[in-house]
């Protein structure tokens, strides 16, 4: 199953689509072929065919728990998360005491944010399959996103022993803990990328860990060359045209001024979650971490709901869905509607009596029609030092996301034009929108979190200030660096490479924009 930020592996069947849905075509009352093909869909992460292959079984009136199963996969991987949850539980009551499915089990429950349900899921699956190194890297994985990293690494080490060159684990031991000089995996990463015969994914993942392990050392010329190597690899395999993106940040600055959001309804949901938006390591896993410890608010995590429902409310209406269309379109969308189905996806019912955060960073594409769509939510902006931000997010590899970040130039333009969306969004939306900086937090946590949290219309709690004992899992990049305690090492860290990063500095210089905060 193709994997979202929390890595797990599995392994994808061979076979192309096209000969599976021919044979479906040929066939199409043959129940196993269908259940062939939600299952290669599902693998290579086609959902408009596996929905398509799944719709057609409940037409043959076919169904048992493993296919119920594969539909919350289903729902899962497409950000229904309530009704995913609902799914699973309607198969485990199908199946009673026949499940044995709980590697599949882990990963839906992965996928819907619920890391504390994966890890008894995966756990089970690996005393049921202990030979299997997916499930050893997959509950390892999990613990990592549950704050158990000391047993994350004995997995990874288990692992490491009987398959030396299993890549992901060789990655996910390196992000577990910050290496020293004389406990490091240097050498054996950098014997790996000597061995040769590697793939191009497992190159860019050995080189992108080799050089956080290189910047623990201090060794930092040395990882900015890995960072080099890997994002250059990277951006050679992934298919992607910046100016798309640029056009579509422009279009929706000047669609969605304050005259075309007016043209659409004001929502009347009482629904009010938090959306935390921001570029990807900007500091918004640290602030959800903090608000977290509140009594009264809880998290979604990083879910694509909101855009995902928008595109099913456009769709609708019968019409293509470019990007463009779909930024004309969504101001014609039924505001109630967007947020009910928005509040159905993420099972905002699940958390009686607390405020939800969604910190999904792309949701800064969508902050207009979030604000009409639900007049209630609080929308906060996590904000840092622009070259910082910039230098972040290039030395990160992340999963199937952010395509512009593995080139300067194009990581320069993209940011100048998403800087220009969020002044309009500052402009637009006024009070509505919480700018808080990066620098402010780490360096004065109290008052900013003070002024957040008023801004969520709730009282300061001391608990969001002891943030590193919270128990929350995190699926995203920081998952190991936010359960430490404050500190500046990463302010200004950009400095150390003013000359290597000069095609970024001058793309931002030429647009006006600050290197970094006065």
């Amino acid at each position: 199953m193709r994997s979202r930020q929390a890595g797990h592996q599995f392994v994808a069947p061979s076979d192309p689509l096209d000969p599976i849905v021919a044979r479906c075509r040929a066939a199409p009352d043959a129940p196993h072929l269908w259940v062939q093909l939600l299952d290669v869909a599902l693998s290579l992460g086609n959902l408009r065919v596996a929905r398509a292959a799944s719709d057609h079984l409940r037409d043959l009136a076919v169904s048992d728990w493993r296919i119920e199963l594969k539909r919350a996969m289903l729902l899962a991987l497409m950000g229904q998360r309530r009704p995913a949850l609902d799914q699973v539980a309607h198969a485990l009551d199908l199946a009673q005491s026949l499940f044995d499915d709980h590697a599949t089990l882990g990963l839906i429950y992965s996928y819907c944010n619920e890391a504390a349900l994966a890890e008894p899921a995966f756990r089970q699956a690996l005393t049921e399959n202990p030979a299997s190194p997916t499930l050893c890297y997959n509950l390892a994985v999990t613990l990592r996103m549950t704050g158990k990293f000391p047993e994350a690494l004995a997995l990874c080490a288990t692992l490491l022993r009987a398959r030396p060159d299993h890549v992901d684990a060789l990655s996910l031991q390196s992000e577990l803990r910050r290496q020293t000089e004389d406990d490091n995996h240097v050498a054996t990463l950098q014997a790996q990328l000597d061995g040769g015969d590697l793939s191009h994914r497992d190159q860019i993942r050995l080189r992108f860990a080799l050089a956080k392990e290189l910047e623990d050392l201090k060794q930092a010329d040395a990882a900015l060359e890995q960072v080099n190597l890997g994002c250059e690899l990277q951006r050679r395999v992934i298919a992607y045209t910046v100016e798309d993106d640029l056009e579509t940040l422009d279009l929706i600055r000047r669609s969605h001024d304050a005259r075309g959001l007016a043209s659409m309804a004001n929502g009347r949901t009482t629904a009010a979650p938090i959306f935390l938006v921001g570029l990807p390591r900007t500091g918004t896993t640290l602030l959800e971490r903090m608000l977290t410890m509140h009594s009264s608010i809880g998290t979604v995590g990083e879910t694509n709901a909101f855009a995902l429902e928008l595109m099913a409310e456009a769709g609708r209406k019968g019409r293509r869905l470019d990007k463009k269309t779909l930024v004309e379109e969504s101001l014609t969308l039924s505001p109630d509607s967007l947020a009910d189905a928005y509040q159905h996806a993420v099972g905002a019912d699940l958390h009686p009596g607390r405020r939800l955060i969604d910190k999904m960073p792309l949701n800064y594409l969508y902050l207009g029609l979030i604000a009409r769509a639900m007049p209630q939510a609080t929308l906060v902006f996590m904000d840092r030092s622009p070259m910082d931000s910039i230098f972040a997010m290039y030395k990160s590899l992340f999963a199937n996301a952010y395509p512009f970040s593995y080139q300067l130039e194009e990581l320069a333009r993209y940011y100048v034009h998403w800087r220009a969306l969020m002044t309009h969004w500052r402009d637009t939306l006024g009070d509505r929108l919480l700018i808080v900086r990066y620098e402010d937090l780490i360096s004065r946590p109290e008052p900013v979190l003070r002024k957040a949290l008023a801004h969520c219309r709730l009282a300061f709690d001391e608990r969001c200030l002891n943030f590193t004992r919270n128990p929350i899992a995190s699926q995203t990049l920081s998952a190991v660096q936010v359960r430490q305690p404050l500190h500046r090492e990463s302010i200004g860290r950009w400095r150390q490479h003013a000359v290597h990063l000069q095609p970024a500095v001058a793309i931002l210089t030429e647009a006006g924009i600050p290197l970094e905060w006065g």
